[in-house]
């Protein structure tokens, strides 16, 4: 596919805006105070619906349109129905956890965990734990595309790695928070609009849509309902849902962040349903372009996967792109999408690993420092974080596999445990700093112990069926690198045809090769030992066991350790549940669901309008009266 001016001007408008979006709100920002509170949270004056767009741009990256369709495209639409439960997880946070934070006014999430736990030590496992999540997922979010740029234009992965991650660094450095948000409202654009003209331009190569689902529908790529309750699956309606429903995305430090970033809880609470109505959006536009891929090679018989037209699945929609959709701007497109998912899930995230460092670690021995002085430190610490992921990039070229798999599979076993923390601590008054740190620590050990097995033993290695037949002598053109060797394998793993090619766009006549056994007849593994068993849970589930494992441990460690004899926690620190799924119980049956915990009336009021404190952590009254956390105490 030829890259056409129309693709490279695209390209330099995203990278110009990008940066742009950073000198402007700098520019803007000069005659005002410069103070941590408007760097890292925008002077909580941010608007709802770019707030919104910003938090769903921050969740979806490149990664996730690379390898979202190819789970389409190799096992079927039965993954998909997973947004049912991340998009009511979404809602329920907006009206549970949103109001907890945005009363308690945080910049860093783990504030809470130190007011309500009133330890240090479960403060500081949090902001470990979600530091490493961040890093390691912009490192992989920097990556992933960086492998698209490479087979649809020839762009080096380090040269792609390099840009990405310095437009980021510069925009983010400069405007803070609100040129975070206001880039990552252009991005998302950018990605709906670059999915949709490929999506457009795919269905007209199959021919019309009803075509695209009719050859889906035929070769078992649509399926929705399996609601087989087998654990052991790889994909069903109850794992999915489950799974997704269990993940700490909703309360994760950059949706936090920006939630509080707004002038009322109304507006926030407003911003999470918003943002949940994107991802469903997004969601049904995937698994189309998933659909629309697989329908147009099921047409002419040739699946480049199976065919080892392609090196892994990571290639397959930038391949599709670059082999069946040659028109003037559909390169644009990619780049659209895959620069504006990547740009802001990092922007997001290094502004988010500079607001934990901060406020969790170094505040208490910066305090005496001026607030220019602060900001600059934040800024640093963004730069120093922007060059650790960049690092991490690069790492992840010695990795192989499926990029999106490994990027749930990671965040799944983490996510899980850091929930059931936050739920131990808003649910439970009798659940002490003992019971979070042990069932914190127990359910990420014991997560990343089943997903080790399951990497190792990779139970789940069924694909549906594919087909072939009229690859055969035909005409392709091989995405290859300059200066590489690439190696055609048939099942006896000979070398049918060695090359080496010094261009990226080598036309290649396929002869005499045997394509790979037909994935119907790859059987996933069959183990009888109950520990193999464990780990062929589902991948999709490991948030879930990850969540119940951290609250069970936690409850009884906390029972165990004087838990029902501490003080109450603070109201202000927990969530009324009962009073609000319960609300038609009798006040006497709810008084004893409380657990002993007094509510106020009209809660969701007493902090609507307060004004915002810097650095303070409000008991939720209509005074300014901070609750004292573990620092307070040093």
């Amino acid at each position: 596919m030829d890259t056409h001016g129309v693709d490279y001007a695209i390209f330099v408008v995203i990278l110009v805006v990008s940066i742009g979006m950073g000198f402007f709100h700098a520019w803007r920002a000069r005659k005002k105070k410069d103070t941590t509170n408007e760097f890292l949270m925008g002077d909580r004056k941010m608007g709802t619906v770019p707030v919104a767009v910003s938090i769903f741009a921050s969740v979806v990256s490149g990664t996730i349109f690379l390898g979202y369709p190819v789970e389409m495209y190799t096992r079927g639409t039965q993954f998909s129905i997973g947004v049912v439960g991340l998009a009511l997880s979404w809602v329920f946070s907006a009206f549970t956890f949103v109001p907890l934070f945005y009363r308690l006014r945080v910049i860093s999430v783990f504030e809470y965990l130190d007011a309500r736990f009133q330890s240090k030590y479960v403060r500081l496992y949090g902001s470990i734990i979600t530091l490493l999540i961040m890093t390691l997922h912009s490192g992989v979010a920097l990556y992933g595309p960086s492998v698209a740029f490479q087979v649809t234009n020839g762009f080096p992965v380090w040269l792609s790695i390099v840009i990405s991650s310095t437009v980021t660094l510069v925009y983010t450095t400069l405007g803070g928070m609100k040129a975070v948000v206001y880039t990552d409202v252009f991005h998302a654009s950018c990605m709906f609009a670059g999915i949709i003209a490929i999506l457009v331009q795919g269905t007209r190569e199959v021919g019309s849509f009803s075509r695209v689902l009719e050859l889906s529908d035929r070769d078992g790529r649509i399926q929705f309902f399996n609601f087989d309750p087998n654990p052991t699956l790889r994909t069903s309606f109850w794992i999915n849902v489950i799974g997704s429903s269990f993940t700490s995305f909703t309360i994760s430090q950059p949706t936090i962040q920006r939630t509080c970033s707004l002038s009322s809880l109304t507006k926030a609470k407003w911003s999470m349903v918003m943002n949940a109505v994107l991802i469903l959006l997004n969601n049904m536009l995937l698994v189309s372009v998933g659909l629309v891929i697989y329908a147009y090679y099921a047409n002419i018989e040739c699946d480049p996967l199976q065919a080892k037209l392609i090196a892994n699945q990571n290639q397959l929609v930038p391949y599709f792109i670059r082999n069946c959709l040659n028109y003037p701007g559909i390169s644009g497109a990619l780049f659209g999408i895959l620069f504006g998912g990547t740009l802001s899930t990092v922007s997001s995230n290094l502004n988010s690993s500079a607001a934990i460092v901060w406020q969790d670690i170094l505040k208490h021995f910066f305090e005496h420092l001026s607030e220019t002085r602060k900001t600059l430190i934040t800024k640093i610490l963004i730069i120093i974080f922007g060059i650790i992921s960049t690092a991490v990039a690069f790492a992840a070229r010695n990795v192989h596999g499926h990029v999106f798999q490994m990027v749930i599979t990671f965040l799944s076993t983490f996510s899980g445990p850091m929930l059931g923390v936050f739920l131990l601590g808003a649910l439970f008054p009798f659940a002490n700093s003992k019971g979070a740190l042990t069932g914190g620590v127990v359910a990420t050990g014991f997560s990343a112990w089943i997903v080790m097995g399951s990497l190792i033993y990779n139970p789940h290695d069924k694909t549906l069926p594919t087909s072939v037949e009229k690859c055969n002598a035909t005409n392709g053109t091989f995405p290859s690198p300059r200066n590489y060797t690439y190696f055609l394998r048939g099942h006896d793993e000979s070398p049918s045809i060695s090359f080496s090619t010094d261009g990226i766009n080598e036309s290649v006549l396929l002869m005499n090769w045997t394509p790979a056994p037909p994935s119907e007849n790859r059987e996933s593994k069959s183990y009888s030992s109950p520990l193999i068993r464990l780990y062929s849970i589902s991948v999709y589930l490991i948030s879930f066991v990850g969540t119940v494992n951290c609250v069970v441990i936690g409850l009884i460690v906390s029972l165990f350790t004087g838990g029902r004899r501490q003080l109450k926690p603070d109201a202000s620190l927990m969530i009324p549940l009962f009073d609000r799924i319960c609300c038609y119980l009798p006040d006497c049956i709810r008084r004893h669901l409380r657990c002993g915990i007094e509510y106020r009336e009209n809660e969701s009021a007493s902090t609507e309008n307060v004004p915002p404190k810097e650095g303070a952590v409000y008991d939720g009254s209509t005074t300014d009266k901070p609750i004292e956390t573990s620092n307070d105490r040093l």
